[in-house]
């Protein structure tokens, strides 16, 4: 048994579970003592791309069709079976696309949920705000339009409660002692016959 061999079985015995495609490969790099450099020299692979796939930045690489060539050269380089190396990146794969479609079919993690409850919160505050701000408002020129009135009414030395047309005599016909002082034809409006 060589090097190589005794290398290959230690790390099939490691967890291999618990770790990310990327970092499985780089563990097996290193185990094996070879430089990315290397890998990216003989590979013909950049050192960008690499990094990205050792860091499973799968968004900063081209498409899966190529990832998984990435993948496979990588693996024949530092002495992985390929076959076992690419079967555990589509698992890989696999369970990142059903967490996307989960996401994307209406569960939410916790965290999308309390972001989304605060919004809720946010909005329904702002809604409140805009009432009370509405009521407010309106309460306010009622009450001013009311004061008025009364200011209007006082000046004219009437009851807060009549009506102008009824106390000017419109109501129940012109009288000359009803007519409004000031306005200067209080006399030459005609009374009303037959009072």
């Amino acid at each position: 048994m060589n090097s190589n061999d005794q290398v290959e079985s230690v790390s099939q015995g490691l967890g291999m579970a618990d770790e990310t495609i990327g970092e499985f490969l780089k563990r097996e790099r290193e185990l094996r003592q070879i430089s990315l450099e290397e890998i990216a020299e003989e590979t013909k692979v950049s050192m960008g791309r690499l990094r990205a796939l050792e860091a499973n930045q799968f968004d900063q690489l081209p498409a899966p069709i190529y990832i998984r060539g990435f993948v496979r050269i990588y693996a024949e380089y530092i002495g992985l079976d390929p076959a076992e190396v690419m079967m555990r990146f589509e698992d890989e794969l696999f369970f990142d696309e059903q967490e996307t479609q989960t996401r994307s079919s209406g569960f939410k993690t916790l965290d999308e949920e309390r972001v989304e409850s605060k919004r809720r919160l946010f909005v329904v505050l702002a809604i409140i705000l805009v009432a009370a701000l509405l009521v407010a408002g309106g309460l306010y020129y009622y009450f001013d339009q009311q004061s008025r009135q009364n200011t209007v009414l006082e000046e004219l030395n009437m009851p807060a409660g009549s009506n102008v047309q009824e106390s000017s005599g419109l109501a129940g016909g012109l009288k000359g002692d009803n007519i409004l002082p000031g306005t200067g034809n209080e006399r030459s409006v005609p009374e009303k016959v037959g009072d």
